[in-house]
């Protein structure tokens, strides 16, 4: 049958508008209104929404976890593994974006403090010897963390049940215990974050240089099977080798599996229909079952998919039947 869903609005919106610059598709996305946590009733009406799907309004941070970029080679060095002048390891800054008030926040390991020694009883799930860092197995801290500096007694649990069975080692050990010195500071908003962090920044943060790939769910962090993009130049496409994967509507499960998440042709330019005449509740959780009401409110709309639906499964028979081209022409024209 074919359904408009959340996760197709980018296709969409590249289908409708091909060969848009990332600011130029972030406006677009941000038009569109999604809720894929909420439900909603028959009674409410067609631009119904409640917020959700915030990456179609993240600008170019939420197209990028659309588009499924990776993080640019310079981000993944600046944020690597880093070490102290004693070998010890400095963490990655440690950040969050609070995506209701779009505050930031941001904490950086700053130091390690190496205190004088001092006997403890720790538990460890790694055999240790002098020299070795110690991290206290238990998630209260009895031991602490620090370096091994003497051991004066080992026992071993070889099948702990709190460890999933793994060995358990106690030990009786004088260390050199380890503070770890963090700052904190918090933003009111990405953009003074960003401005003060510039390698945070999207355009920074992200290999935009990537050509081709797949798009990301809105709901789900998933990626859609059979729907790939391209870019050109700095300008987004909907590639159109998609069109010689997907198939004519997602498979008729309601909801479908996640695992299964193979929209198709149908599902796209319903999609369509519904952003053209702001149909929002449509992008609702399980928005599926107000399809067939959505068809009968919006003549176009179900025009579009009459057309459609014709168009795809006429070109997968043809496609199965190994037609010509002059072949599948005739049949549109007095099918059989």
């Amino acid at each position: 049958m074919g359904y408009a869903d959340g996760d197709l609005i980018l296709p969409a919106i590249l289908y409708m508008n091909p060969g848009k610059t990332r600011e130029e598709i972030s406006e677009l996305m941000d038009k569109v209104k999604a809720s894929p946590y909420s439900t909603f009733k028959n009674s409410n009406s067609w631009d119904i929404h409640k917020g959700g799907g915030f990456n179609l309004h993240l600008g170019i941070d939420g197209l990028a976890s659309l588009l499924f970029l990776d993080e640019s080679k310079e981000f993944k060095i600046f944020m690597g593994p880093k070490r102290d002048e004693n070998g010890l390891e400095i963490q990655s800054p440690d950040y969050t974006i609070d995506y209701d008030t779009l505050e930031a926040k941001i904490i950086f390991h700053e130091e390690n403090i190496i205190n004088k020694p001092k006997r403890i009883e720790g538990h460890s799930l790694e055999r240790l010897k002098i020299g070795d860092i110690f991290e206290e197995a238990y998630y209260y801290p009895v031991g602490g963390e620090g370096i091994v500096t003497k051991i004066y007694s080992e026992e071993c649990n070889p099948s702990d049940y709190l460890f999933n069975g793994d060995p358990l080692y106690t030990y009786d050990m004088k260390i050199k215990p380890i503070i770890r010195t963090y700052r904190r500071e918090k933003f009111n908003s990405r953009e003074e974050f960003w401005k003060k962090w510039s390698k945070f920044n999207p355009t920074n943060r992200f290999d935009w240089s990537k050509e081709k790939g797949r798009f990301g769910s809105v709901g789900y962090g998933i990626f859609l099977h059979a729907f790939k993009w391209r870019m050109e130049n700095g300008r987004y496409y909907l590639d159109k080798n998609s069109f010689n994967t997907m198939p004519a509507s997602i498979r008729c499960e309601n909801p479908p599996s996640v695992d299964d998440n193979r929209w198709g042709y149908t599902d796209l330019i319903i999609t369509i229909e519904a952003i053209k005449n702001k149909a929002w509740k449509l992008f609702s959780y399980v928005g599926r079952k107000f399809n067939s009401d959505f068809l009968r409110d919006f003549p176009s709309a179900k025009k579009e998919y009459d057309k459609v639906v014709w168009d795809s499964h006429t070109s997968i028979y043809a496609k199965d039947k190994k037609m010509t081209v002059s072949e599948f022409l005739r049949f549109r024209i007095s099918p059989r």
